[in-house]
């Protein structure tokens, strides 16, 4: 009977430590001399008697309790356990945790992380298993945008030194080639970040004001027909346009082609050349009776690609700055730099 009650103790003691260590993982608090206690606590535990495994479990229930308290942490313990073991298993013992998830979780998280509550909600910001050996200052998150941003800014480095290349060389077949195929790639790639940038935009207007935005805004932010379960794609034009009206809450468009050059070269004149690539097709045009979208696929030059990019970005900055007033949350955007290129920093 004393081994079987002794047994169940010893599981007892070794959940609400586990509990614990999950907790200090999730609000980064989770340090060398914690890895180091928490190993001795699982040796310990194996040999520890009745009484000292209840005041065991006395002490860890009631550093539990005060720490669900402090950062409003309503997960169940065994939900906490096992996104801990997710981490555990994850490359580098981390994971990227979507910001709306962990606030379901833990509701002042901002007690954990101080910049959480300004974040986009879209972001997913990195949890750890490692130990950390000082109190952490520095953490790391991830969003579309900032992902293909980066793409377009090393495609666009690529596309840069091979020109340079073609220029030099005297126009060798193999440098022309891949010439064109990076100027295709960081053409296609500046639209995939100003788009996904929107759905950024969108996904945060779902989350945040839910309740005020009528039936129609919620299908066109969410580009799906709730109402008869079908999928309902959103123009890149008018996410553009009606993303950024939604989210700025005024009566009227306060952005289009008429006010703001940059999407009206991205939408006309850019956006010939992604449907020429994205699309492409041996077909004529049948109204113009000509084959210029064909053209345009092989001659997408890199002057071209300069604007595109460079529009992409004063794109996502004049629309963010007319969301919310400021660009702050762009810290990571970079213009290219006086040699043309987009500085090494952005990639950090």
């Amino acid at each position: 009977m004393n081994e079987l009650k002794i047994s169940i103790l010893r599981a007892q003691a070794l959940e609400i430590y586990q509990e614990l260590r999950a907790i200090l993982i999730l609000t980064r608090n989770y340090h060398e001399r914690d890895e180091r206690d928490f190993g001795a606590i699982q040796q310990w535990a194996s040999i520890a008697g009745v009484a000292e495994l209840r005041g065991a479990i006395r002490v860890g229930c009631s550093t539990v309790a005060r720490l669900r308290r402090e950062y409003g942490i309503t997960a169940t313990g065994r939900h906490l356990i096992e996104i801990a073991q997710l981490l555990e298993a994850s490359p580098e013992r981390t994971a990227y945790i979507p910001k709306p998830s962990l606030r379901e979780m833990v509701k002042n998280y901002g007690r954990a992380l101080p910049v959480f509550d300004g974040m986009p909600e879209h972001v997913r910001i990195a949890l750890t298993a490692r130990p950390f050996a000082s109190p952490p200052q520095a953490y790391e998150w991830r969003a579309v945008e900032s992902t293909l941003y980066e793409d377009m800014c090393a495609l666009f480095n690529l596309a840069h030194d091979v020109h340079v290349q073609k220029l030099a060389h005297g126009r060798p077949k193999s440098v022309i080639k891949r010439s064109y195929a990076l100027n295709r790639a960081t053409v296609t790639a500046s639209f995939y970040f100003v788009e996904s940038y929107l759905n950024g935009v969108a996904f945060d207007q779902l989350v945040t004001e839910s309740e005020s935005l009528s039936d129609k805004q919620k299908d066109l932010l969410a580009e799906f027909d709730f109402d008869n379960g079908r999928i309902k794609f959103v123009t890149f034009r008018d996410k553009a346009v009606k993303y950024t009206q939604i989210a700025s809450k005024q009566p009227f468009p306060p952005i289009d082609e008429n006010n703001c050059p940059e999407l009206k070269f991205l939408v006309e004149t850019a956006k010939e050349l992604r449907d020429a690539i994205v699309h492409a097709s041996p077909l004529p045009d049948w109204q113009m009776r000509d084959y210029r979208k064909e053209d345009r696929l092989y001659a997408v030059e890199f002057e071209v690609v300069e604007e595109v990019v460079d529009n992409a970005i004063r794109l996502v900055r004049r629309i963010e700055n007319t969301i919310r007033g400021h660009g702050r949350l762009l810290y990571w955007v970079s213009d290219r730099g006086p040699d043309g290129l987009f500085p090494e920093h952005v990639f950090d």
